[in-house]
């Protein structure tokens, strides 16, 4: 799985999809947060204890409106969104070659994502900053409200591999055991009908029998 699917993976088809989305998550991650759409946080506490994050908290924008409610990406304005979209599509021919792309779909995937695995981002957590000049660490949930906390992992994809090999065990296990079920079922079948033909043989008579007797 990592080999071929990993963030550092040589099956290039699917790693230049995971860059760009790379590339949208990371402008997501300047989005929120700044003057464009300040983040409605209550529990700021938890970010700033973090000495991995707190000089990235510092540079976050506040509101204390909370008829703003802006707690996630897909509460910023939905011409700032077009604008992500668009900016991330223009800076990487990797994301959405195909004009396929739903907002809203892959926002709903990534806040389930993010809340099972406690994650953000997906493969590359940091960028570049032109407006604060430095290299900016992703270290908030995105999808998924902030006031959860920091997240407890960076990079989705890293978790997302560990976690398939069990679940792909788990989910064989139970297909083999219904497997095994119906062929046993199977088997009861068909001696129950083998039975049943030699018990009707038992019980049929033998014409040509009593013609030649």
């Amino acid at each position: 799985m990592n080999t071929y699917l990993g963030c550092q993976g040589n099956y290039r088809g699917i790693i230049g999809v995971f860059n760009g989305i790379d590339t949208y998550l990371q402008i997501a991650d300047q989005k929120l947060c700044s003057s464009s759409c300040p983040c409605y946080l209550t529990n700021a506490s938890d970010y700033q204890r973090n000495n991995t994050l707190s000089t990235t908290v510092a540079n976050w924008v506040y509101s204390s409106d909370a008829s703003s409610q802006a707690t996630s990406f897909t509460n910023c304005t939905s011409l700032l969104q077009e604008q992500t979209y668009k900016l991330a599509k223009a800076s990487n021919p990797n994301f959405d070659p195909d004009n396929t792309f739903r907002a809203d779909k892959f926002a709903d995937y990534m806040r389930r994502i993010e809340e099972k695995f406690s994650c953000t981002g997906w493969c590359s957590v940091s960028y570049y900053s032109p407006p604060l000049f430095k290299q900016i660490l992703m270290g908030k949930f995105l999808f998924r409200d902030i006031n959860t906390g920091p997240p407890q992992y960076l990079g989705c994809l890293n978790q997302v591999i560990t976690w398939v090999p069990a679940y792909l065990n788990a989910w064989g296990s139970v297909v083999m055991v219904l497997f095994g079920f119906q062929l046993m079922t199977l088997i009861l079948a068909m001696c129950q009908c083998w039975a049943r033909e030699k018990d009707h043989e038992q019980q049929v008579p033998h014409h040509h029998d009593d013609i030649r007797s």
